[in-house]
């Protein structure tokens, strides 16, 4: 699965989430996201976890 169609599943699933009166609050969010991402994505999730405070949506 390419990383544009991971994204989609994961926001789907979100959306889902939420259709069904069961929110996910951002952080958690992104903290499910990161850590369901592959080895390769290492670099990708540190730098995003050392800046979780500083991101904005």
């Amino acid at each position: 699965m390419s990383t544009y169609d991971y994204i989609k599943h994961f926001k789907r699933i979100s959306e889902e989430l939420s259709t069904a009166s069961h929110l996910v609050d951002v952080p958690s969010m992104i903290f499910a996201f990161l850590h369901s991402l592959g080895p390769q994505y290492i670099s990708f999730t540190v730098s995003i976890n050392a800046n979780i405070n500083h991101l904005s949506f």
